[in-house]
């Protein structure tokens, strides 16, 4: 038989000997792996094997992992300033995926603690930036319009 010809044979060993078919009644789920499995004709038909769900204990999914402010801290603080809680924030949720409550809770902690500490620091860096560029104005503007060119040189 060659390439062209309409009737195709099916692969050698192929459906193995100890295949079993899907239940013909039971739902495909949306997402899992595809197998491949043989259909009466001996085509290569798809099944749909599910995936286990990760289970996350209640207890768990109320721990809360900040990761929202962490990255807001990225620009209140600085950039530098707000890795650290981010970093945090990550790991509080990969605890929290791995139904890790106790680390995630730690976690979850620090990245609170280190997320009020960066923001109190972020805006009190930014009002001393603010003041500190007035009294420069200030002292610019004060300089300029001073003329010492008459003696005793004072404005």
């Amino acid at each position: 038989m060659d390439a062209n010809s309409p009737q195709m044979k099916p692969f050698e060993g192929y459906p193995p000997n100890n295949y079993v078919s899907p239940p013909p009644s039971s739902p495909i789920p949306l997402g899992g792996q595809v197998h491949y499995v043989a259909s009466p004709h001996h085509q290569p038909g798809a099944y749909i094997v599910p995936i286990a769900q990760p289970y996350q204990s209640p207890e768990v999914s109320q721990i809360r992992d900040w990761l929202p402010w962490s990255i807001t801290n990225m620009f209140i603080g600085w950039i530098i300033g707000g890795i650290l809680p981010l970093i945090f924030s990550l790991v509080c949720r990969n605890y929290k995926r791995s139904n890790n409550a106790s680390s995630a809770r730690t976690m979850s902690i620090l990245a609170l603690v280190f997320n009020i500490l960066v923001t109190l620091g972020g805006i009190g860096g930014y009002i001393a930036l603010i003041v500190s560029l007035v009294l420069v104005n200030r002292a610019v503007q004060g300089a300029i319009s001073c003329s010492y060119l008459v003696y005793p040189y004072r404005c």
